[in-house]
């Protein structure tokens, strides 16, 4: 719901853990077409472990385009 109906100047979204099914029905399913000008990152749980949580700090990354005096979601 959050990624079809946020409103913020940028949107982001990060997976982390999930499998790579659950990602592609994500963006498939989940996202419709304004929903899909959001930013999506993934790391999925068959990467390393360095990768998920570098993944979490790449989403992290994107949240400060609030510093920016952007509406972050």
């Amino acid at each position: 719901m959050m990624a079809s109906h946020g409103r913020g100047d940028v949107n982001g979204h990060c997976l982390i853990g999930e499998r790579g099914r659950e990602v592609r029905e994500f963006l498939e399913k989940d996202l419709d077409e304004e929903g899909r000008r959001s930013r999506v990152h993934r790391a999925t749980s068959n990467q390393p472990a360095l990768v998920r949580l570098k993944g979490a700090f790449l989403a992290m990354s994107i949240a400060k385009f609030r510093v920016a005096g952007q509406n972050v979601l």
